[in-house]
C-alpha cells in the first residue's frame, strides 16, 4: 500500500501532463514543451504540450480554460532510470527505506558490539584453546 508520501514522490517525479488542444493560448509557461502535431485526416487536435508539473499543468489549464480552449489531458509516467524505485508496483517506496534503514541500524549496532568481543582477552583464550586444536 502507497503511503501519503510515496503518492506525493509520484505525482512530483514521476507523472508528466500531456495536454492536446487545437490551437495554443496566448502565453506559455516556460516548462511547457510544445509540439505540432501531423495534419491528419480525423485527428482532433493540433498541439501536443507537456508539463512535468502538476502546478504548472494547473496554471496551463485555467489558462485554457480562461481563454476558452478545447484540450484535452493525459497522465503519463517518465521513462526515467529512477521510475522503478520511486514507484514499484503494487509496493511502497518508504516502507523499503523505512526497512533498509532499520536492518542497516542492526547490523552497525552488532558490529559496533562484536568487535570489541572479538579483541577481548576471553575470546583469544578461546580460540587458542578450541579452534587452535582443531587445526
Amino acid at each position: 500500500m502507497k503511503t501519503k508520501f510515496d503518492r506525493w514522490l509520484i505525482r512530483k517525479f514521476i507523472y508528466k501532463t500531456h495536454v492536446y488542444t487545437l490551437r495554443l493560448p496566448d502565453k506559455l509557461p516556460r516548462v511547457c514543451h510544445k509540439q505540432e502535431l501531423e495534419k491528419v485526416p480525423g485527428r482532433r487536435f493540433n498541439y501536443k504540450l507537456t508539463m512535468p508539473s502538476a502546478k504548472g499543468t494547473d496554471k496551463l489549464i485555467n489558462l485554457m480554460h480562461h481563454q476558452g480552449l478545447t484540450f484535452k489531458t493525459d497522465v503519463i509516467e517518465k521513462n526515467s532510470w529512477y521510475s522503478k524505485i520511486i514507484n514499484p508496483h503494487k509496493k511502497s517506496f518508504t516502507w523499503r527505506v523505512f526497512w533498509l534503514l532499520i536492518i542497516f541500524a542492526s547490523v552497525i549496532i552488532t558490529l559496533t558490539k562484536l568487535v570489541p568481543y572479538l579483541n577481548s582477552p576471553e575470546f583469544q583464550n578461546f580460540k587458542s584453546r578450541y579452534v587452535g586444536s582443531i587445526t
